[in-house]
């Protein structure tokens, strides 16, 4: 299983997590622009329980990457395993300190096309090694691969 592990990939990987976390927390978290699928339920969940992401994630996309290892296989999970962890981590860290730009707030659409960058980034670094660090892309990855 962790022999499709390369330092390449899992470089990818982490990188593609903590891009993806830093959006999330610096952009998306604060302001009050949303991202849809399990990023956007994580953000729901902080909003109305004060569950961090850096939990909700993990658990969700267990959910979902159960379903990618019945359909992709071990590689699939072992890549996965290291994006999670990552992201999980990443976004600890980015908690730890002050928000970068409090002042997008103001400006929602800038905040929504610069947060849509370090999303879309940081999930294709991850799908492009063959894992997913969020379980909607995982599922995603899964559907495409059936149908």
């Amino acid at each position: 299983m962790f022999r499709s592990l390369t330092f390449k990939s899992v470089f990818l990987s982490l990188l593609g997590s903590f891009i993806l976390a830093f959006g999330l927390y610096h952009i998306h978290s604060f302001s009050g622009v949303t991202e849809g699928g399990q990023l956007g339920l994580s953000l729901l969940l902080q909003h109305w329980f004060q569950i961090s992401p850096a939990i909700t994630t993990a658990v969700v996309n267990a959910i979902c990457y159960w379903i990618g290892w019945k359909t992709l296989g071990k590689p699939f999970i072992a890549h996965s395993a290291v994006a999670t962890a990552g992201f999980s981590l990443s976004y600890w860290i980015c908690q730890q300190f002050p928000p970068l730009w409090p002042e997008l707030v103001s400006y929602p659409l800038i905040a929504a096309l610069l947060g849509a960058v370090f999303v879309g980034v940081g999930c294709g670094l991850c799908v492009r090694v063959g894992g997913a660090a969020c379980g909607d892309d995982g599922l995603a990855m899964s559907l495409s691969n059936k149908l």
